[in-house]
């Protein structure tokens, strides 16, 4: 009886993963991407939030006139060449907003 039992258990497991890779691969079908494709939508998305969380950040502290020097790999990380004004910081973070608006 207890190994019916462990048999049983064991092909729900089996069954429930299935049906949740089943699930995770047409999700994305469904919305005419594959899964590659929803990945990298999904991979955009989060760097576009990032950016958008930096230069709001950026632009807070330059607004209060305190210093705030981003490190030179954080600022390649954001494509930033140089310090930015407030206006094009304020530019980046809008254009940040509008493509993440567009996924």
């Amino acid at each position: 009886m207890g190994m019916f039992i462990g048999v049983v258990i064991m092909n729900l497991v089996v069954a429930i993963m299935l049906w949740l890779f089943t699930g995770f691969h047409v999700y994305p079908i469904k919305n005419g991407l594959t899964t590659n494709e929803w990945s990298k939508v999904g991979n955009l998305a989060y760097h576009l939030e990032r950016c958008k969380n930096f230069y709001t950040k950026w632009h807070s502290i330059k607004k209060k006139e305190q210093a705030f020097e981003p490190s030179p790999r954080t600022l390649e990380y954001y494509k930033v060449k140089g310090s930015l004004t407030l206006d094009e910081i304020e530019g980046k973070k809008k254009q940040s907003e509008r493509d993440l608006e567009k996924l």
